[in-house]
């Protein structure tokens, strides 16, 4: 994936020497997502269904001039640079300080997990009654009283509403706190968090990437390589593919 950003001449930097000479190095302290500046041409990614199970998650995108970084770069794309699966929202607020009346519809990956994905995720759930988590009780109620029975013993009687994605729900009406554990849980714990753009995790847009799980405590060098299955279907031709390396250095995707 070739996203094409200006020169690190735009973002800050820091002066370091290198033997008689002296060169400038990006500031990671002072560069997060939301900071690095905008995507200076469109594109796009499409993946041959039969890759996806490679990846773990559906990589295909498109994007158009002027967007964001973090509202194209996927948490997938990066991890292995900057192991952002290992956040949880409560060590994200430590480091960005969250907006106090976040809800679930705040985290984009909340659409798309289920009852079910949701208890895996965070185990404790299964052993609360459903009273105590109100966003399952509508899809797992059937329409009937349920506040009193068990999640776990919800999950087995109706698979179906087990298996329904909370994206059906108007989740704007559930605080993040109404999921005892949520804000303790690594993103990388639920279902397809691959496939969340930067943008759709709260504050992790505003955290430098000095800041980062797996932090760049320095500007010198290669910061961090993620590999990415690509090739001619980046020009629209799906029936072939083949494997190039994006790298992130200096605030730039750089395709080598």
């Amino acid at each position: 994936m070739f996203i094409h950003v200006p020169p690190i001449a735009q973002i800050p930097t820091i002066t370091y020497t290198q033997g008689k000479y002296q060169a400038q190095a990006p500031d990671w302290s002072k560069i997060t997502w939301d900071t690095l500046p905008p995507v200076q041409q469109p594109g796009y990614l499409k993946i041959p269904q039969k890759y996806i199970s490679i990846f773990g998650y559906d990589p295909s995108r498109s994007w158009t001039v002027g967007q964001k970084v973090g509202s194209v770069v996927m948490l997938g794309d990066a991890d292995d640079a900057l192991k952002m699966s290992n956040f949880t929202l409560k060590s994200i607020d430590k480091i960005a300080s969250l907006p106090k009346k976040l809800t679930l519809k705040d985290i984009g990956l909340m659409k798309w997990q289920t009852p079910a994905s949701l208890v895996k995720a965070i185990p404790r759930l299964g052993n609360l009654s459903v009273s105590r988590v109100p966003v399952l009780a509508p899809l797992l109620s059937r329409g009937n009283s349920v506040g009193g029975r068990r999640i776990s013993q919800l999950l087995r009687s109706n698979p179906q509403g087990a298996n329904t994605p909370l994206g059906k729900l108007d989740l704007s009406k559930y605080s993040i706190n109404s999921v005892p554990g949520l804000t303790l849980t690594p993103l990388g714990k639920f279902q397809t968090w691959q496939q969340a753009y930067i943008n759709q995790v709260p504050g992790l847009n505003q955290v430098p990437f000095d800041k980062m799980p797996q932090p760049i405590n320095s500007g010198v060098g290669v910061v961090g390589i993620a590999s990415v299955v690509l090739g001619t279907s980046e020009r629209g031709d799906p029936s072939r593919v083949s494997a190039s390396q994006t790298l992130l250095t200096g605030g730039l995707w750089q395709r080598y």
